[in-house]
């Protein structure tokens, strides 16, 4: 039985994706193993939005092909996107799969290697698409904001939607393998749009039908652009079913002024405005965010903004990274470069911040009760640990088997990343 291993970098879609592959090799009879196994294929799904990201990804291939030095390399995603739009090449060899054909790298992997063709075996059940108990759920492809930092544009096709029946079916039966909470993710969902039986389906009617599933999994969205939450959205979430109250808003800059420079379709007072209405709407609601440092033309006082709509969003979680030059955008030939010392010294000092923010939205948490996605037990401890619908970790003594399932739980303690509960 010929091996087979997957290496997933970037956002929740790459990682659906590998997830979608790897079932495919499975029915095909690969055995599928950890990266860094002996294996006779090797599969990179790559990311480029960041010249950290395109590390990575070079870094992976150069590691897998010392531990399998015989296998089959093979990359996708973004990075060899970007690499085809530059004119670069590869300074490995691998099999290099187009982004837009990912789902189709078996094909090209046994015509460049026949002798792996296997007798196919009884196709896989479906099941959650993580080791966790969260699975995710690609609805949407493609993105057609062109920020002027970003290289989604060039990597990715343009804006597609999934068939909402499709996406009813893998739901379903995820439910019925026992996954207790689902992400609908795509590259920019808020552009969910998808035509059935000559009527319009949008994200809000997606999330609507998936709730009305019978005995259907809690579910969450993906990272989502502040304006496309709509008010009948956040009346969704309010209504305390199965939809997350929980949004995940990239603010990328606090100052107006970098805002409008890098195209963004909104200023930090509408921002902030969002903010507060989503948790006027839905009480408790969890904000988190990705915030970049170091966008040119970026001044101290720029940077203050940010620091000031970080404090007033109060976000639960931001994820903070360094604006990075992606060869071909607008912001790549754009005056004032940040120095690089500088962006570093602004992450330093933002995450502190957001650290401290962070802690205080856990104060504010003790007491309060949730339901959790219970994953199984880790660590020395044996204790379990999951997320609450509105995205804080937390961690209780309970029984092993309450694994995979919904568990009601009450925050006692902590004031960091992960706090403490009781099971109720």
């Amino acid at each position: 039985m010929p091996r087979a291993s997957f290496l997933t970098l970037g956002c929740k879609v790459n990682q659906y994706e590998t997830e979608r592959l790897q079932r495919g090799f499975e029915e095909q009879g690969f055995e599928v193993v950890e990266p860094g196994f002996a294996a006779d294929v090797c599969v990179v799904n790559s990311c480029s939005v960041t010249t950290e990201a395109e590390r990575k990804s070079r870094s992976a291939l150069r590691r897998l092909q010392r531990s399998s030095p015989e296998a089959l390399l093979v990359l996708t995603g973004c990075y060899p996107e970007m690499l085809r739009r530059l004119g670069h090449g590869l300074d490995l060899q691998a099999l290099v799969v187009p982004n837009v054909d990912k789902l189709n790298a078996l094909r090209y992997i046994l015509d460049a290697r026949p002798d792996l063709l296997v007798a196919a075996c009884p196709a896989a059940t479906s099941r959650p698409s993580t080791h966790r108990t969260r699975a995710v759920v690609k609805v949407q492809d493609g993105c057609n904001l062109n920020c002027t930092y970003c290289s989604i544009p060039f990597t990715r096709p343009a804006p597609t939607s999934r068939p909402p029946a499709d996406i009813v079916d893998e739901v379903t039966g995820l439910a019925t393998s026992g996954c207790p909470e689902v992400v609908l993710a795509g590259i920019c969902i808020g552009l969910y749009d998808a035509c059935e039986a000559g009527a319009r389906c949008d994200l809000l009617g997606l999330v609507e039908r998936l709730c009305e599933l019978p005995n259907g999994p809690r579910l969450r969205l993906s990272s989502i652009e502040p304006v496309h939450v709509s008010d009948p959205l956040l009346h969704a979430m309010a209504l305390g079913g199965r939809l997350c109250p929980q949004l995940h808003l990239p603010l990328q800059s606090g100052s107006s002024r970098v805002l409008k420079a890098m195209g963004r379709p909104y200023d930090s007072d509408a921002f902030l405005s969002l903010c507060r209405r989503a948790r006027a709407v839905v009480p408790g609601m969890g904000l988190t965010t990705d915030i970049m440092v170091g966008f040119p033309g970026e001044t101290e006082e720029d940077f203050a903004e940010t620091c000031r709509v970080v404090r007033d969003a109060a976000f639960h979680r931001a994820h903070i990274f360094r604006y990075s030059v992606r060869p071909g955008t607008p912001a790549a030939d754009m005056p004032d470069q940040v120095p690089s010392d500088v962006k570093e010294d602004r992450a330093h000092r933002l995450a502190e911040l957001a650290g401290r923010v962070q802690a205080e939205q856990a104060a504010a948490a003790q007491g309060t009760e949730h339901e959790v996605a219970v994953e199984p037990a880790c660590g020395e401890s044996g204790r379990l640990a999951g997320y609450t619908g509105n995205y804080l970790r937390v961690r209780f003594a309970g029984d092993p088997a309450l694994a995979g399932s919904l568990a009601r739980v009450r925050v006692t303690g902590g004031s960091g990343a992960v706090l403490d509960a009781v099971l109720l």
